[in-house]
């Protein structure tokens, strides 16, 4: 079960649903005002979707899952659902105004990290939003090495996973990028502690 799109459709198959945080909400008033177009990538069952919908937002939702995709189509009727591999995005119009990225961009390797980010660069109008999570390099209950500097994956639970560095996110947020916020933040996550990087960037092209 090496497809991540066969181990995500296993795992929603199996039951697991995600954790809902209602991380949007201290961004809300940051997130409005740009515009109603929103994109969301690797959306799961579509707790954020749903946030995005309710405030207005026409919104996009991706997933490599198609288990994820149907569950996240029930919940919210009213956004245009997709089963894409992130790495797919080059083939999206433009014309966003948000890109919001929950747990969701720290599976690939270095190269396909900073092409993603290109990639949704070019999705976002003047001035549009990123706002998104990723494993931090501390998170150890996650998985993360000692040393986290490499852009190696490591495997946890089948699963191949990046941990981010201040640098790492330097890296992918070259270019016409404004960082209007990233912190380090503890969270909780399927019973244990979760180390994460919070970020909401503009794009200044």
């Amino acid at each position: 079960m090496h497809n991540p799109s066969d181990l995500w459709d296993h795992r929603y198959a199996k039951g697991e649903r995600g954790v809902y945080e209602p991380w949007l909400e201290r961004w809300k008033d940051v997130l409005l005002g740009h515009g109603d177009q929103a994109l969301e990538l690797g959306c799961g069952v579509g707790y954020d979707t749903e946030v995005l919908t309710k405030w207005g937002f026409e919104v996009t939702a991706l997933d490599v899952s198609q288990v994820a995709v149907r569950y996240s189509t029930r919940r919210n009727p009213g956004a245009i659902h997709r089963v894409m591999d992130m790495r797919g995005i080059v083939s999206l119009v433009p014309g966003f105004d948000v890109v919001v990225a929950s747990l969701s961009l720290h599976y690939f390797n270095r190269k396909d990290t900073v092409t993603i980010f290109e990639d949704v660069r070019r999705l976002l109008n003047r001035r549009g939003i990123l706002a998104f999570r990723v494993n931090a390099s501390d998170d150890v209950e996650s998985g993360a090495p000692a040393d986290a500097a490499s852009w190696t994956r490591i495997s946890v639970d089948g699963v191949s996973k990046q941990f981010f560095t201040p640098e790492k996110i330097a890296t992918v947020l070259q270019g016409p990028w404004r960082i209007l916020s990233q912190e380090k933040l503890t969270t909780q996550r399927y019973g244990h502690r979760k180390s994460i990087f919070e970020v909401i960037a503009q794009v200044q092209k």
